[in-house]
């Protein structure tokens, strides 16, 4: 996901979401919190009123809920705003509970499941972009109930979903872990990739705020966190 799209992406959500739920944007208080979940420390965001509809915000690589800064004010006076970083990624704990010392996507989607239930959200709209994908759609299809809603954004959420050279590449990497492709995935879990991301084809170079990829640095340049990142 190219993050320049995301931000044109995001203002047209803003538009549909106030017009379906009406009011006017206003500056949002948010708060900056932790939570234990898998027996590991998570952060997340959180706006807005926790009466309003609930919206979960997850976000993509090598990224954090830092990439909804500007998002979260915009829809806090309309929605109540969770924002967490994955498990590995932005602000939250390596895991160290033995179950989940390798990552993969299936715990990120049972800690995802034990953050609502610790919060007592009942519903939410899902919105997933890029890692958010996979992670969110565990969430929905193992608790269909709780799902208010989806916002599926530059993310695949089925195989007919990806460009197919690109989907052969990730395909040869089925089956048992090698040293090769150990590799090759620790090579693309660098600061180059995340440049990449965010200034391939920016139609305005300088509309883009370095203290993006500056916060991604900082996770990027964590060894146990490049490594679960690595793992995902």
């Amino acid at each position: 996901m190219r993050r320049h799209g995301f931000i044109a992406s995001a203002r047209c959500l803003t538009l549909g979401l106030m017009l379906a739920w009406g009011g006017h944007a206003t500056a949002a208080d948010i708060h900056y919190r932790f939570i234990t979940v898998a027996g590991n420390n998570m952060f997340y965001r959180e706006a807005g009123d926790p009466h309003k509809p609930t919206i979960l915000l997850l976000h993509g690589f090598p990224s954090s809920s830092h990439m909804f800064r500007d998002l979260i004010p915009e829809l806090s006076p309309f929605f109540h705003v969770l924002a967490p970083n994955y498990l590995g990624m932005g602000n939250s704990a390596v895991p160290t509970a033995a179950a989940l010392t390798r990552l993969t996507f299936d715990a990120l989607g049972q800690s995802m499941e034990e953050l609502v239930r610790e919060l007592g959200i009942k519903s939410a709209v899902i919105y997933m972009q890029d890692f958010g994908g996979p992670v969110g759609m565990r969430l929905a299809t193992r608790n269909p109930q709780w799902v208010r809603g989806m916002v599926i954004q530059n993310t695949p959420i089925t195989l007919d979903g990806w460009e197919p050279v690109r989907l052969k590449a990730i395909q040869a990497n089925v089956g048992p872990q090698t040293p090769e492709k150990r590799s090759a995935a620790e090579a693309r879990v660098v600061l180059a990739t995340d440049l990449f991301l965010y200034q391939h084809g920016a139609r305005n170079p300088d509309g883009l705020n370095p203290d993006a990829w500056a916060n991604d640095a900082f996770a990027l340049s964590d060894p146990e966190k490049r490594r679960a990142m690595t793992d995902l």
